[in-house]
Order: structure tokens, then C-alpha cells, then sequence
């Protein structure tokens, strides 16, 4: 059905109305019958994975900055 569809535009424009260092640019949306679809650059760095299995533990005060950085994001989503 359209709800999908109306669900994906609605989230589309969220992203795309909010600028916050922590969040990534969304650059396209779209359906692929019956797939939705984002379109995200490409950034450089590691995944957390990657850098946990080279790494080995993440420290606690290094998982903390990460947290920060994730509520950080979140709280500019949730604000608009």
C-alpha cells in the first residue's frame, strides 16, 4: 500500500531538514517495489566493529564519547 511509501517520504524529509555534525546528508529516496531505499555518501573511517576487532575492547571512556555522539544525533532528530 501507499503507507510504506508515505512513511518513507515523511522520514526523507526529517533527514534531509536537519544538519547536525553527527549525522550523515541523505542524498536520495526513494521505492524499489516493495524495497524503500536511502542513498548515504560513502565515509571514510571504520566501523565500530572494525575498530573493536582491531582494537580489541573499546574502553569506557571511548564507548562513552561514542554514546554522546549517537544521543547527540538523535536529540537533532527528535527536535525537528
Amino acid at each position: 500500500g501507499n503507507l510504506p511509501q508515505a512513511l518513507l517520504k515523511r522520514e526523507a524529509q526529517v533527514a534531509a531538514s536537519v544538519s547536525q555534525a553527527n549525522l550523515v546528508s541523505l542524498l536520495d529516496a526513494g521505492l524499489h517495489e516493495p524495497c524503500p531505499f536511502l542513498v548515504l555518501p560513502l565515509l571514510p573511517g571504520k566501523t565500530l566493529e572494525q575498530i573493536r576487532q582491531t582494537s580489541g575492547q573499546i574502553a569506557v571512556p571511548q564507548a562513552l564519547w561514542y554514546v554522546r555522539q549517537v544521543a547527540a544525533a538523535l536529540a537533532a532528530l527528535h527536535t525537528t
